[in-house]
Protein backbone atom coordinates (compact mmCIF):
# COMPACT_ATOMS: atom_id res chain seq x y z
CA UNK A 1 0.00 0.00 0.00
CA UNK A 2 1.84 3.39 -1.00
CA UNK A 3 1.75 6.34 1.03
CA UNK A 4 0.52 8.69 -1.29
CA UNK A 5 1.54 11.45 1.41
CA UNK A 6 2.31 14.36 0.23
CA UNK A 7 4.66 17.19 2.36
CA UNK A 8 4.67 20.96 2.49
CA UNK A 9 8.05 20.82 2.44
CA UNK A 10 9.50 17.20 1.34
CA UNK A 11 13.41 18.56 0.88
CA UNK A 12 14.67 14.80 1.54
CA UNK A 13 12.96 13.75 -2.33
CA UNK A 14 15.80 16.29 -3.75
CA UNK A 15 18.82 16.03 -1.50
CA UNK A 16 21.44 13.95 -0.77
CA UNK A 17 24.53 13.26 2.06
CA UNK A 18 21.77 14.54 4.73
CA UNK A 19 23.23 14.83 8.12
CA UNK A 20 22.64 15.86 11.58
CA UNK A 21 25.08 18.56 13.60
CA UNK A 22 24.08 17.07 17.05
CA UNK A 23 25.83 19.89 19.31
CA UNK A 24 24.08 23.21 19.79
CA UNK A 25 21.47 24.48 17.51
CA UNK A 26 21.10 21.39 15.74
CA UNK A 27 22.04 21.99 12.58
CA UNK A 28 20.30 19.69 9.78
CA UNK A 29 23.03 19.91 6.32
CA UNK A 30 22.13 18.29 3.20
CA UNK A 31 23.40 18.56 -0.75
CA UNK A 32 20.49 19.66 -2.19
CA UNK A 33 19.83 19.92 -5.96
CA UNK A 34 19.40 23.61 -7.21
CA UNK A 35 17.21 23.96 -11.01
CA UNK A 36 20.23 23.11 -13.45
CA UNK A 37 20.67 19.77 -11.48
CA UNK A 38 23.77 20.52 -9.63
CA UNK A 39 24.40 20.06 -6.18
CA UNK A 40 24.71 22.80 -3.59
CA UNK A 41 25.46 22.46 -0.03
CA UNK A 42 23.11 23.91 2.49
CA UNK A 43 21.88 23.91 6.59
CA UNK A 44 19.55 25.05 8.41
CA UNK A 45 18.75 25.49 12.11
CA UNK A 46 16.71 22.81 13.49
CA UNK A 47 16.65 24.40 16.91
CA UNK A 48 15.54 27.56 15.52
CA UNK A 49 12.63 26.06 13.97
CA UNK A 50 11.33 23.08 16.19
CA UNK A 51 10.56 23.70 19.94
CA UNK A 52 9.38 21.22 22.99
CA UNK A 53 5.94 21.25 23.76
CA UNK A 54 5.31 19.05 26.56
CA UNK A 55 7.53 16.26 25.81
CA UNK A 56 6.42 16.33 21.93
CA UNK A 57 8.73 17.88 19.15
CA UNK A 58 6.41 20.65 17.38
CA UNK A 59 7.11 23.40 14.51
CA UNK A 60 7.64 26.51 15.81
CA UNK A 61 4.56 28.48 14.53
CA UNK A 62 4.65 30.79 11.70
CA UNK A 63 2.63 34.54 11.92
CA UNK A 64 -0.07 32.80 13.76
CA UNK A 65 -1.96 31.85 10.91
CA UNK A 66 -3.99 29.46 12.48
CA UNK A 67 -3.35 30.98 15.79
CA UNK A 68 -6.43 30.62 18.26
CA UNK A 69 -6.86 33.12 21.20
CA UNK A 70 -6.69 30.93 24.09
CA UNK A 71 -3.22 28.95 25.20
CA UNK A 72 -4.79 25.54 25.26
CA UNK A 73 -5.85 22.61 22.62
CA UNK A 74 -8.28 23.62 19.78
CA UNK A 75 -10.24 21.30 17.68
CA UNK A 76 -10.57 20.52 14.57
CA UNK A 77 -13.32 18.50 13.07
CA UNK A 78 -12.03 16.05 10.48
CA UNK A 79 -13.96 16.45 6.97
CA UNK A 80 -14.00 13.80 4.28
CA UNK A 81 -10.74 13.81 2.07
CA UNK A 82 -8.33 14.78 5.12
CA UNK A 83 -5.38 13.08 6.73
CA UNK A 84 -4.26 13.56 10.17
CA UNK A 85 -0.64 14.48 8.16
CA UNK A 86 -2.47 17.55 6.00
CA UNK A 87 -4.54 18.61 9.40
CA UNK A 88 -1.30 18.52 11.03
CA UNK A 89 0.54 20.64 8.41
CA UNK A 90 -2.19 23.22 8.55
CA UNK A 91 -2.33 23.53 12.09
CA UNK A 92 1.59 23.97 12.64
CA UNK A 93 2.28 20.13 14.21
CA UNK A 94 3.20 16.77 13.72
CA UNK A 95 0.46 13.95 12.58
CA UNK A 96 2.59 12.05 15.70
CA UNK A 97 1.89 14.79 18.24
CA UNK A 98 -2.23 14.73 16.71
CA UNK A 99 -2.35 10.83 17.05
CA UNK A 100 -0.93 10.52 20.41
CA UNK A 101 -3.02 13.44 21.90
CA UNK A 102 -6.04 11.82 20.81
CA UNK A 103 -5.24 8.24 21.23
CA UNK A 104 -5.14 7.72 17.93
CA UNK A 105 -3.42 3.95 16.91
CA UNK A 106 -3.01 4.10 13.38
CA UNK A 107 -2.99 7.62 12.09
CA UNK A 108 -4.38 6.87 8.76
CA UNK A 109 -7.46 6.05 10.69
CA UNK A 110 -9.74 8.73 10.77
CA UNK A 111 -13.16 9.38 9.75
CA UNK A 112 -15.16 12.54 8.56
CA UNK A 113 -16.98 14.20 11.69
CA UNK A 114 -14.21 12.67 14.32
CA UNK A 115 -13.35 16.01 16.46
CA UNK A 116 -9.76 15.91 17.49
CA UNK A 117 -8.47 17.90 19.93
CA UNK A 118 -5.03 20.12 18.53
CA UNK A 119 -2.43 20.55 21.59
CA UNK A 120 -0.26 23.76 21.16
CA UNK A 121 -2.84 26.47 20.22
CA UNK A 122 -1.20 29.68 20.61
CA UNK A 123 0.91 31.49 22.82
CA UNK A 124 1.76 31.07 26.38
CA UNK A 125 4.41 33.82 26.44
CA UNK A 126 2.62 36.37 24.27
CA UNK A 127 4.00 35.26 20.37
CA UNK A 128 3.37 31.87 18.68
CA UNK A 129 5.62 29.50 19.49
CA UNK A 130 9.27 29.45 18.93
CA UNK A 131 11.87 26.48 19.03
CA UNK A 132 14.64 25.51 21.30
CA UNK A 133 13.96 22.16 21.82
CA UNK A 134 18.03 21.69 22.40
CA UNK A 135 17.61 22.78 25.96
CA UNK A 136 15.66 20.03 27.20
CA UNK A 137 16.09 17.16 24.26
CA UNK A 138 19.12 14.30 24.04
CA UNK A 139 19.76 11.74 21.84
CA UNK A 140 18.34 13.49 18.90
CA UNK A 141 19.00 11.62 15.79
CA UNK A 142 18.29 11.39 12.19
CA UNK A 143 16.13 8.47 11.23
CA UNK A 144 14.78 7.43 7.69
CA UNK A 145 17.28 8.40 5.43
CA UNK A 146 16.98 12.06 7.06
CA UNK A 147 13.10 12.77 6.57
CA UNK A 148 12.28 12.24 10.64
CA UNK A 149 14.26 13.63 13.81
CA UNK A 150 13.72 11.47 16.97
CA UNK A 151 14.84 11.86 20.30
CA UNK A 152 14.07 12.03 23.76
CA UNK A 153 12.61 15.48 25.21
CA UNK A 154 12.28 16.28 28.53
CA UNK A 155 8.44 16.67 29.65
CA UNK A 156 7.50 19.56 32.28
CA UNK A 157 7.33 16.83 34.80
CA UNK A 158 10.67 15.83 34.74
CA UNK A 159 10.50 12.47 32.67
CA UNK A 160 12.32 11.42 29.14
CA UNK A 161 9.70 11.17 26.24
CA UNK A 162 10.60 9.69 23.13
CA UNK A 163 9.54 11.92 20.00
CA UNK A 164 9.30 12.26 16.51
CA UNK A 165 8.54 14.70 13.67
CA UNK A 166 8.53 14.54 10.06
CA UNK A 167 11.05 17.09 8.66
CA UNK A 168 9.87 16.31 5.24
CA UNK A 169 6.70 18.11 6.59
CA UNK A 170 8.28 21.37 6.98
CA UNK A 171 11.42 21.54 5.42
CA UNK A 172 11.61 22.00 1.58
CA UNK A 173 14.61 22.62 -0.99
CA UNK A 174 14.32 25.80 -2.92
CA UNK A 175 17.05 25.86 -5.34
CA UNK A 176 19.70 24.27 -3.54
CA UNK A 177 18.53 26.06 -0.31
CA UNK A 178 17.04 24.21 2.83
CA UNK A 179 13.75 26.20 3.84
CA UNK A 180 11.53 26.58 6.89
CA UNK A 181 8.00 26.17 4.85
CA UNK A 182 6.10 28.82 6.59
CA UNK A 183 1.92 27.82 6.43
Amino acid sequence: MGSGVSYAGNFSSSSQDIRLDTHGDYVLYAACRRLDGSYQSSSISLNQIIGNDNGSFRWASSRGRHSSSGSGPRQVTVQPGDTLRAIAAQVGTSFDEIARHNNIQNPDMIYPGQVLQVPGGGGGSGGGSVGNFAASARDVRLADGGRRLEGELRHPDGHWVGSSIMLDERIGNDNGTLTFVQL
